[in-house]
């Protein structure tokens, strides 16, 4: 009996062994299991990240691109400096005049008018005196046209002539993209750019009949364009503009749903929006640097046959100034995500950082509450609803960075500044509820 009952147990005890080896396999099972669904997470929050950040400098490109195409106001505010630039306006005076010179032959037309005086039959000594005038005046005329057209160029009426013609230009603009004959910026079949002076001399004529001088009414129509680069790749440019202005609508939000993506399915969230945020931030400063330094290839792509190269580095940097500054924008916004991020994640340095501002803020609400002064039912209904608080805080400031333009490391900085000034306040403002000394008491105990 004794026998069975012995037999019985350890047939039990086989049983239990059985099933615990069973369990434990079943547990291990499932934490490897957790272990790869983790590890394949993690795979795809750093795929989706790369990618983000792969297109973030295109999408700044293109969103830039569609704006300069698109805006008239942002056109304008980009290429009406150039009326401004030394530079520019020596190479357009330049243009102008020459323009001019080839369609007007002033020594030609000066000595057709000394010919007619010389037939009211003057005495010999004034007809020899008359002659040796003729060179003077042409080299006078042709000095006065020179002078008066620069200082035109020079003129803030130009510079209202030049604002007024970028506008119309703007839809000129939009022909030369759809490779229209009618527009007033072209590109040839071999790739050269060209700007036509018909309505710069037209006005040019028009101020010197104005100013009294009656040769310029002998000035034609002129329809010359000048080339102001040459490139194979510019006959390109009207296969690159749909695909520019459709990318530059939507690329930057792909770019930002990526990035957002992959630091929401990261194990370590914060951790990924610090690192996300820092390689972004030198994603951006790269392309500032790389914007700067391509001043440098492009004066020396473009030939000096076409445009000298202090006009082409004027150009350069005034249609990049823009771009420029919103890289930087953007570099010195996510640097401050990076160090806002870092301030709030779950390290150690911040921790103690935290702690010391909650001990000081503790410090010296107990100090205005000796001295009568308090937030009262106002702070603790504040502290019931801090999430709330701080979310409004973050959406304000993000609104001042999406919306504002043009976006500025200044107005960045600042609006950093200020977001984590009101969240100092908050946290000083705010009562947390004061726990009863029997309740403080049961707390330690347990």
């Amino acid at each position: 009996m004794v026998d069975a009952s012995t037999e019985d147990l350890e047939s039990e005890l086989v049983k239990l062994r059985a099933e615990n080896a069973g369990l434990r396999q079943s547990l291990s099972d499932s934490g490897i299991e957790r272990r790869r669904r983790s590890r394949g997470w993690s795979v795809l929050s750093a795929f989706l990240i790369v990618i983000g950040l792969v297109l973030a400098p295109a999408a700044v490109v293109t969103s830039w691109v569609n704006t300069q195409l698109t805006n008239t106001d942002a056109f304008v505010a980009t290429f009406a400096p150039l009326a401004k630039d030394p530079a520019v306006q020596r190479y357009i005076t330049d243009q102008v005049v020459l323009a001019v010179n080839d369609a007007v032959d002033i020594p030609k037309l000066t000595a057709d008018v000394f010919n007619g005086i010389k037939q009211l039959n003057l005495p010999p000594a004034a007809a020899s005196a008359l002659g040796l005038l003729q060179e003077p005046a042409t080299q006078g005329i042709e000095t006065l046209l020179q002078t008066t057209v620069t200082k035109l160029v020079a003129s803030d009426t130009f510079a209202d002539i030049w604002t007024q013609a970028l506008r119309v230009s703007h839809e000129q603009l939009m022909k030369t993209m759809k490779n229209e004959t009618n527009s007033a910026v072209t590109i040839s079949g071999t790739g050269e750019l060209g700007i036509q002076l018909g309505p710069i001399i037209d006005q040019a004529k028009s101020y010197l009949v104005a100013q009294g001088f009656t040769f310029a009414s002998s000035i034609p129509s002129i329809q010359k364009t000048i080339v102001i680069a040459k490139s194979d790749s510019l006959a390109n440019v009207q296969s690159l503009y749909k695909v520019a202005t459709a990318l530059g609508t939507w690329l930057i939000w792909v770019s930002l749903a990526f990035i957002a993506g992959g630091v929401l399915l990261a194990r370590r969230r914060v951790t990924a929006l610090v690192a996300t945020s820092t390689v972004l931030a030198i994603l951006m400063a790269a392309l500032a640097s790389g914007l700067t330094v391509g001043q440098f290839v492009f004066t020396s792509l473009i030939s000096p046959q076409y445009l000298p190269a202090d006009t082409a580095a004027a150009i350069y940097q005034q249609v990049v100034e823009m771009m420029t500054s919103l890289s930087v924008a953007l570099a010195v916004l996510a640097a401050a995500v990076a160090i806002v991020a870092w301030l709030t994640g779950p390290f150690r340095t911040t921790e103690q950082l935290r702690s010391y501002i909650t001990a000081g803020n503790a410090r010296l609400r107990a100090i205005g509450d000796e001295h009568h002064i308090s937030t009262g039912r106002f702070g603790e209904v504040l502290y019931g609803q801090r999430v709330l608080a701080r979310v409004i805080v973050a959406v304000a400031s993000s609104a001042i960075v999406l919306f504002t333009r043009p976006l500025t490391p200044a107005l960045i900085i600042w609006t950093a500044i200020g977001a984590l000034v009101l969240i100092l306040i908050l946290e000083l403002v705010e009562r947390p509820p004061v726990m009863s000394p029997e309740l403080s008491s049961d707390t330690a105990s347990s």
